[in-house]
Order: C-alpha cells, then structure tokens, then sequence
C-alpha cells in the first residue's frame, strides 16, 4: 500500500457529503461493497470494515468560485471531513480561540509550494485521540494518536483546496486524513495496525476480569469510541471535544 510520490506536497483535506455525516452515538450498518472474490467482481457485505481517526473543521465563511483562499488568511474563514460510507462526529463544535494554547509545529519533509508556504510555524495542534472498542461487557484500549501527526495545517488545507478556485461554504467540512504516529500503538485504523488485516491486532482489556483481544477488522456488534482532550499547560483548564461513538449492526 504505497503512498503517492507527492504526499509529502499535496495537502490532502478530504472532502465529501453532508447525507452521510452522522452525529456521535448514530448506529452504523455494515456496508456492501464491490469486490474482487476468485478473481471475479461480486456484490457482498464489506469483510474488512475499518475505523479511521481524523481531525476536522467546519469553514466559517467561505470563498467566490475562481477565487482561491490565501493560507495566511485562511483562518479568517474558520476551520475543516469526509467519507463517503459514513463519517461521526461529536457533538462539540471548538473554536480556532480555544486551541490556540495547544498549537504546535507539523511534521517537516522539505520545501512547499509558495501557495502553501505559511508564515505561522506552529500552524497544527497537540490534541492526543484515544480510541477504544466495546464488545459484548468489555471495554478494550485500542490506540491513542495525537492531532499533531500531520504534514499540513487546516489553512494549507484549505489553500490547496481552493487554489483551482473551488467555492467554500459556511458549515462545509474538510478533514485531515488517518491520524497516525511513529508506532503500532499509535496508528489511526486497524489497516495500518494489522498489515491489512495480516497481522492480528491485539487490544488491552479496560474491564476488570476480561482478556485482552485481537482485531483485524471491526465485527457486528462493536463500539467505536474516540475521545479527544487537550490538557492545558501552566494553571490552564483542559478543552474537550466531547465523545464520537459509533456502534456496527449487521445489515439484513
């Protein structure tokens, strides 16, 4: 699974439809899919159902078509997710003010493109997600990433997106992208987490008496639950972003 040769140039901010976003503690149905089976296209329930940590704006105020988003304005327009099966997400809604303690620098891997060259250096935020399961009475740690692993910033995001002249709406959502660190522990899905499902992951028990499981993919009947808060440094309070839950029912 190798990734484009331009990834670490090209601010990538998903981008979807608003049908399909759902607020956190909406029932997820397993999907069906268009597969390779025996080397023949066949229509089934997806067998590799995966979650995926991302970290999203809302735009604030948006752009007239053919006129792209400066990044060093960008946060005028407010911040930026998307998926086409489903996206959750919680409840809260936090503004750029609330973050501002928490901001940090992204990951460097070389020269951008003037258009995304962003006078801010800490232009990204230190907002640790945990991520934990829920199936049958048990409760399971399955990772803990951090908003902080990312190349660009919502306002590079944001510039890239609208470079070509794409109009930006009020309440439009745009997303970072799988949320992934430097180890195992610290992967934003279980693709990444089991090789593509070859590598079984194993998830410690949160609930006293219970055994720690394995995973490669998600199964009927779990819970995913993300929890996302910034501690704050010398005397500051902490801001959360409230839970983002999704339980998977089987279809018919």
């Amino acid at each position: 699974m190798g990734l484009p040769p331009n990834i670490s140039t090209l601010p990538i901010g998903y981008h979807g439809r608003k049908s399909s976003i759902v607020v956190s503690g909406t029932a997820i149905w397993l999907p069906r899919a268009q597969i390779i089976f025996n080397g023949t296209p066949a229509e089934r329930l997806s067998q590799k159902l995966d979650f995926e940590v991302e970290f999203a704006a809302f735009i604030g105020r948006g752009n007239e078509m053919g006129s792209p988003i400066d990044v060093n304005k960008s946060t005028s327009q407010g911040p930026f997710n998307g998926k086409n099966f489903c996206t959750t997400i919680s409840p809260w809604i936090v503004t750029l003010e609330a973050l501002e303690p928490f901001r940090t620098t992204p990951l460097q891997f070389g020269p951008r493109l003037p258009y995304l060259n962003q006078d801010e250096r800490e232009s990204v935020y230190d907002i640790p997600v945990r991520v934990s399961l829920e199936s049958g009475s048990g409760i399971y740690s399955v990772t803990e990433c951090n908003t902080k692993h990312v190349v660009f910033s919502f306002a590079q995001m944001l510039a890239h997106h609208t470079v070509g002249g794409c109009p930006m709406r009020p309440g439009d959502l745009i997303a970072t992208g799988t949320l992934s660190g430097p180890n195992r522990r610290e992967l934003g899905c279980l693709l990444e987490a089991t090789q593509n499902g070859v590598d079984p992951y194993e998830m410690e028990a949160q609930s006293p008496g219970k055994q720690n499981i394995s995973r490669t993919f998600l199964e009927d009947g779990d819970i995913i639950k993300f929890r996302a808060q910034a501690q704050g440094k010398n005397g500051l309070k902490r801001v959360g972003f409230g839970a983002c839950r999704g339980k998977l029912i089987a279809s018919a």
